[in-house]
């Protein structure tokens, strides 16, 4: 009779039912947006900030940072810049400064695009070189589908099947059951989906689509989730930014989060962010958590793996900034609490004691404020 060793080395892993059971491992590395395992498609129209997003989504992976107010599993991250290649470095740099990441994080850069295609053993290579570096990365984003294709033909079955199996080897060589996020593009007709072959659309686990809207709002939308909500939406703006590394400056754009994830419609989003006074306290508590905020010891309160700082630090960089018409301490305090209370409101921020976060859900109570 087989003993449960002998049993696990076979390769289809044949179970009965009596052993079928949960293992506990997380379902999402963001809930209800990416899941923990699979394929995922981050895609949209040229110019929809589909690249931008998905690397403000892999570095926040990397630095264990919330994403849009949701909580992140921390892990690392292989982003293959197909087609930026080298050119992708100032995006990574000037994203990595404005979140606040230290340059330590998981994080690694692919700027040549490897073939996956048919019979190339591209996939090989890159695994190898993956083990020789010892990159540990549970998530690998393509950035795009089309250039890792080698000329293929991604409206042929047979060519984007080759494709999704040579990506699928990638992931098992590396061995740490992960998840390809796969940045691709809409064909002419947006309403129609992704372009190229149906395959693809079969073989994912989640799609999100990427437009952009007039007054240069974006919003992703989650088209497809299997075992989890679809239809959720978020938006942001892609506002300039200037990368700095070794004395060299370069120009670029990172994300700037507009509305969280909700199935809210993006105008109803809209309508709920906050303006005036309410705008900026956000604003600055972002650049409080960027610089001074710390990821709290785990409690049933706040989210894990969510940077906080305390509702002091939010006050004094308020202050600081100028979120007050002028610096007559009473006009500061009644200003500070009307964009508290106004950013609570909305659901867009959660203070528990004396912690204050990005929140994308229902705020928890609110305790000594």
């Amino acid at each position: 009779m087989m003993d449960a060793t002998t049993r696990t080395a076979f390769r289809f892993q044949v179970t009965p039912l009596t052993k079928i059971v949960l293992d506990g491992a997380p379902e999402f590395i963001i809930p209800g947006l990416l899941p923990a395992t699979g394929l995922t498609t981050l895609y949209g129209p040229p110019g929809s900030g589909k690249s931008f997003l998905g690397l403000h989504m892999s570095l926040c992976m990397a630095g264990g940072l919330p994403f849009f107010g949701l909580p992140v599993q921390q892990c690392g991250v292989a982003y293959i810049a197909a087609e930026a290649g080298a050119g992708f470095k100032k995006r990574v740099i000037a994203a990595r400064q404005a979140l606040g990441i230290d340059r330590g994080a998981p994080f690694w850069l692919v700027p040549v695009a490897p073939d996956f295609s048919g019979k190339s053993k591209d996939f090989e290579a890159l695994a190898s070189e993956f083990r020789h570096l010892s990159v540990t990365a549970k998530t690998i984003v393509i950035d795009t589908t089309s250039r890792t294709m080698g000329g293929a033909d991604e409206n042929k079955v047979a060519d984007m099947s080759a494709w999704l199996s040579n990506v699928d080897k990638l992931l098992h060589m590396i061995g740490l059951n992960g998840v390809t996020l796969a940045i691709h593009h809409t064909g002419k007709d947006i309403t129609k989906g992704m372009r190229g072959s149906s395959s693809l659309h079969g073989a994912t686990d989640a799609e999100i689509l990427v437009t952009k809207e007039e007054g240069g709002l974006h919003v992703a939308t989650v088209q497809k989730m299997r075992d989890a909500e679809d239809d959720l939406t978020f938006s942001f703006r892609l506002e300039r930014a200037v990368a700095t590394s070794n004395g060299t400056t370069a120009e670029t754009c990172v994300v700037v989060p507009v509305t969280m994830p909700s199935k809210a419609s993006p105008k109803t989003q809209q309508a709920n962010a906050p303006t005036g006074q309410a705008a900026l306290a956000l604003r600055f508590l972002h650049e409080a958590l960027h610089d001074v905020g710390q990821v709290p010891p785990a409690s049933n309160h706040i989210p894990n793996n969510t940077r906080t700082v305390t509702l002091d630090q939010w006050r004094e960089y308020c202050r600081r900034r100028g979120l007050a018409e002028n610096d007559d301490p009473e006009t500061f305090r009644k200003a500070f609490r009307r964009a508290k209370d106004s950013l609570l409101e909305r659901r867009l921020v959660s203070i528990w004691t004396n912690q204050v976060w990005f929140s994308g859900a229902p705020n928890v109570p609110v305790n000594g404020v």
